[in-house]
């Protein structure tokens, strides 16, 4: 999926550990998420996961993707700033030991 140009692999799974109403560790439904800057995934920028009952209501792709637009348009300032230091820390690296 591609959202606010961020590339976001949405994965099912069944072992998503919360902590329930009594102080319990369970086990949830729900999707696994990775946010890369580029299509072609070379750099992972963040990583979270929703559970069903606790971040999202049902085990449902449209649930999925619109949580995952929810947290990109939440924490996007943050993520491009990732990436510009990223680009930034990159280019430097690349012209290091180049005759100017």
């Amino acid at each position: 999926m591609i959202y606010r140009k961020f590339y976001i692999s949405i994965t099912e799974s069944d072992e998503i550990c919360r902590t329930d109403y009594e102080g319990k560790e369970i086990t949830c439904e729900g999707f696994n998420f990775e946010v890369y800057p580029k299509e072609n995934r070379t750099q992972k920028i963040d990583e979270f996961s929703a559970a069903v009952g606790f971040e999202i209501l049902e085990k449902s792709l449209p649930e999925a993707e619109q949580f995952v637009k929810d947290h990109i348009d939440l924490e996007g300032a943050e993520l491009k700033g990732f990436i510009n230091e990223t680009c930034e820390s990159e280019s430097r690296s690349q012209t290091d030991g180049l005759p100017m």
